[in-house]
Parts: C-alpha cells; structure tokens; sequence
C-alpha cells in the first residue's frame, strides 16, 4: 500500500471492528446487556442470552411466571428455561 501501512490479505474484514456501531440486536456495544458479542456466539447461544436479557427485568418488576409467559408470548417451559438461564447467568457473574 502506498500509505505505509501493510494489509493482511488472510485476514477477514469482519472480524475487524472498526467503530463502536452495535449489532442488529443492540445499537451500541459498549451499553449492550448481553454478555458476550453477537458476532462470538452460535446462533443458540445468542438466542439464549436473548431469552435471558428479555427475562431479567421482568424478574426485577416482580411479574409471576403467568405474567412472563403473556408478556414475552412464550410457553411455560420456555419461561422455565429462560429463568433457569438467568439464574446460572446471574451465578457466573458473581
């Protein structure tokens, strides 16, 4: 290159952050409520930290599991497992 600089041809471009732009799930990274980028996890991981950044506040509001499963439109036994989640999450963090 002719600035000086040398590219890395083997090198992927997306693996490369540029600017600090967020992701189709949260505009911003660094206030991102989710543990682990996006871009790091399998699409099962990251539908598990959706579940568990959608549940969280519902557990600080109080709501019964009844009120969780009409809020979120979930299934018990996906409210059940999404709790589940949060709690082993909340446990990693500490």
């Amino acid at each position: 290159m002719t600035d000086g600089t040398r590219r890395r041809s083997h090198v992927k471009e997306n693996w490369t952050i540029t600017r600090e732009d967020g992701c189709s799930y949260h505009p911003h990274c660094l206030t991102c409520p989710f543990s682990a980028c996006r871009l790091e996890l399998s699409p099962k991981e990251m539908a598990r930290e959706r579940r568990v950044a959608t549940i969280r506040p519902m557990l600080l509001a109080g709501l019964s599991v009844e009120e969780m499963m009409a809020t979120a439109g979930w299934s018990l036994r996906t409210v059940r497992q999404a709790l589940k989640d949060a709690g082993d999450a909340k446990e990693r963090t500490q």
